[in-house]
């Protein structure tokens, strides 16, 4: 399974020292509860030991589940705007691989979603 999320950032001011404008954020959970987060970034300290880190530097960010990785069930795929500077930011989600997509489990700004949390 591969979900992958783009979009075209806004350009910053010259005097920014952020790489992004808007800031977007892909997660998918699958039906076991563990959470995936696009570009997953592991940091280590002392305390907690590893932990993921969201991608804040990149407009592109994938989710890569190899088939040993991949729990049978419903996944939840968000996108969620972790900083917009100029929104609203519209983005594409391209999903890949062996899927069946439930016709009941489809969203849209429009529609909203039934397994919206």
């Amino acid at each position: 399974l591969r979900v992958t999320l783009v979009w075209t950032d806004p350009v910053p001011s010259y005097q920014s020292f952020r790489r992004l404008v808007n800031n977007l954020d892909l997660r998918v959970q699958d039906s076991k509860g563990n959470l995936y987060l696009g570009n997953q970034f592991e940091q280590r300290d002392e305390i907690n030991g590893r932990y993921p880190v969201s991608d804040d530097l990149n407009n592109v960010e994938q989710i890569h589940l190899s088939s040993d990785r991949l729990v049978p069930g419903l996944h939840l795929i968000e996108v969620v705007g972790t900083d917009l500077g100029i929104g609203p930011q519209n983005f594409s989600l391209v999903i890949s691989g062996s899927v069946s997509p439930r016709a009941d489990a489809l969203c849209s700004i429009e529609s909203g979603c039934p397994y919206n949390r």
